[in-house]
C-alpha cells in the first residue's frame, strides 16, 4: 500500500491541507499543525528567536554580521526589525536584515530584506528600522535569521541570547559541540554565527563564512508581526 500526503496551504493562508491517498481511495481533510505550536501572531507586536538577559550582554564588534535564527510557525508579515540598547554606544550605529535558512547546511542563506537605513545606538532605548517603504516582509514557515551589523567609536551593549539553559537557549536549532551544551555551561551551547562584513556595504546577497559563536553575550534581535 502506498500513502501520499500532500501539502499546501489554502487561501485564506490558515489551515494546511492534506490528500491521503491509499489504494485508490482519497481522503480530504484540514490539518493544521501550526495551531498546537504558537497561539497565532499578533500584529504591531515583537518576536524574537531567544530569550536575552541583560546581565550578559555583549558590546557588538564593528564590521561583524551577527545572526541567530528565528521560527516562522506560519506564513507571516513583518514590517520592522530591532533590538533593545543596555549600554548606550559613543557615535554607533547599527543596520538590520533578515536571510533566509539554508537547509542543506542548517545556515544563514541568501537575503530576504534589509531594513532602510541605519539606527544610531548612543542611547539606551529600543532601537527599530522599517522595511524599504514601509513595505512589509512576507516570511514563510520555517526558520530564518535575524542579522545585525554594527559601527562607531565605542559601540553599544545589548542583551545578550542566553545559553544557562535548554529554555533559553538555541541549542534546540545550532546544535552544540558536547551534551554540556544543553545544560548549564554558556561556553559550549551555540548561540549564533558571525561573519566579516563592512558596515559601510550593503548587506550580502548570500551569507558569507561563518564562525559559530558559543557565549551568552550574542546580541538579540526581534521582529514586529504586521
Amino acid at each position: 500500500m502506498t500513502v501520499t500526503v500532500v501539502r499546501g496551504v489554502a487561501a485564506t493562508d490558515n489551515p494546511t491541507f492534506n490528500t491521503v491517498s491509499a489504494n485508490d481511495a482519497t481522503v480530504t481533510g484540514v490539518f493544521s499543525p501550526e495551531k498546537y505550536l504558537h497561539p497565532g501572531y499578533r500584529s504591531q507586536k515583537w518576536y524574537g528567536g531567544a530569550t536575552g538577559n541583560t546581565a550578559t550582554a555583549t558590546v557588538a564588534a564593528v564590521n561583524t554580521i551577527y545572526a541567530h535564527p528565528m521560527r516562522i510557525y506560519k506564513n507571516q508579515r513583518f514590517d520592522a526589525i530591532g533590538f533593545y540598547v543596555a549600554t548606550a554606544g559613543s557615535a554607533s550605529s547599527a543596520k538590520m536584515a533578515i536571510y533566509s535558512n539554508n537547509y542543506a547546511t542548517g545556515l544563514p542563506g541568501t537575503l530576504l530584506a534589509e531594513a532602510s537605513g541605519t539606527a544610531t545606538t548612543n542611547a539606551i532605548a529600543d532601537v527599530v528600522l522599517h522595511f524599504a517603504g514601509s513595505a512589509a516582509v512576507s516570511a514563510a514557515s520555517g526558520v530564518v535569521w535575524l542579522a545585525s551589523k554594527f559601527t562607531g567609536g565605542t559601540t553599544p551593549q545589548l542583551p545578550g541570547v542566553q545559553t544557562f539553559n535548554t529554555i533559553y537557549s538555541l541549542v534546540e536549532l545550532l546544535g552544540s559541540d558536547s551534551p554540556r551544551g544543553q545544560g548549564a555551561n554558556p561556553g559550549v551551547a551555540v548561540t549564533g554565527v558571525t561573519a566579516t562584513d563592512a558596515f559601510a556595504s550593503a548587506f550580502p546577497t548570500t551569507f558569507p563564512s561563518v564562525v559559530f559563536t558559543s557565549a551568552n553575550t550574542f546580541p538579540l534581535m526581534s521582529l514586529r508581526a504586521v
